[in-house]
C-alpha cells in the first residue's frame, strides 16, 4: 500500500529529473508538471474561488489547444470535490433522500468524470485525458525484475533491506491535459 501511494503521488506531483551522474536520483514527471509543458493548458484562478466560470474557461482553453475530450477526468482533492458537487448539483425534493455526489459533468465538449484523491495538489484542479495516458512504465533491473527486495549492509545484529523499483509515468501529450491552479 505504501508503494502504491508513493507511486500515485509521483504520477501526480512528481518533478522530472534526468540524472547527470550516478549520485543523482532519477525522478518521473507527474501530471502537474506535464500540464506545464509546451502546449499544456494552464488557467490561473488568481486566488479566486472555484466556480463554473473558471471551469468553463479551463474546458474552452483545453478544447482550443486540441484536447480530445474522449475520456477526460477531473482529478481533485476532497475540498474541490465538495465544491464541484455544490456548483453543479441540485438536491432532490424528497423527505427520505438528501445530499449530493456529482460523479460526472456534462459539458459543451463532452462528459467529464471526477476522481477524488488525497494526492491531488492543493489549490489545483487537474483535467487529465485518460485516453492518451499510457500509465506506469517499468524499467527492469537485469536478473532482479521490476520491483524487488534486496538486503542492505548489516549494522551489528540488525538486518536491513529495501524494496527497489524504477517506475516512471507516460502522461501522453501535454495539449490533452489541463490545470486550473492558484485557487482560493
Amino acid at each position: 500500500e505504501k508503494i502504491a501511494r508513493d507511486v500515485e503521488f509521483s504520477m501526480v506531483q512528481g518533478v522530472y529529473v534526468a540524472p547527470a551522474d550516478a549520485a543523482t536520483a532519477t525522478r518521473t514527471r507527474g501530471m502537474v508538471a506535464a500540464c506545464q509543458l509546451a502546449g499544456g493548458t494552464n488557467v490561473n484562478a488568481n486566488a479566486a474561488a472555484l466556480s463554473d466560470t473558471l471551469m468553463n474557461q479551463l474546458f474552452l482553453d483545453m478544447f482550443n489547444a486540441g484536447a480530445p475530450f474522449s475520456n477526460l477526468v477531473l482529478y481533485v482533492n476532497g475540498t474541490y470535490k465538495q465544491q464541484i458537487s455544490g456548483i453543479y448539483g441540485f438536491a432532490p425534493t424528497d423527505r427520505n433522500v438528501g445530499g449530493l455526489n456529482i460523479k460526472q459533468l456534462e459539458t459543451d465538449f463532452g462528459n467529464v468524470g471526477i476522481v477524488t484523491s488525497r494526492f491531488a495538489p492543493a489549490n489545483t484542479v487537474l483535467a487529465i485525458e485518460m485516453s492518451v495516458v499510457g500509465g506506469a512504465v517499468f524499467c527492469e533491473v537485469p536478473a532482479k525484475g521490476i520491483l524487488f527486495y534486496e538486503d542492505l549492509a548489516k549494522t551489528g545484529a540488525s538486518e536491513r533491506g529495501q524494496l527497489f523499483g524504477l517506475i516512471g509515468f507516460d502522461h501522453g501529450p501535454a495539449f490533452a491535459h489541463g490545470r486550473l491552479h492558484n485557487l482560493a
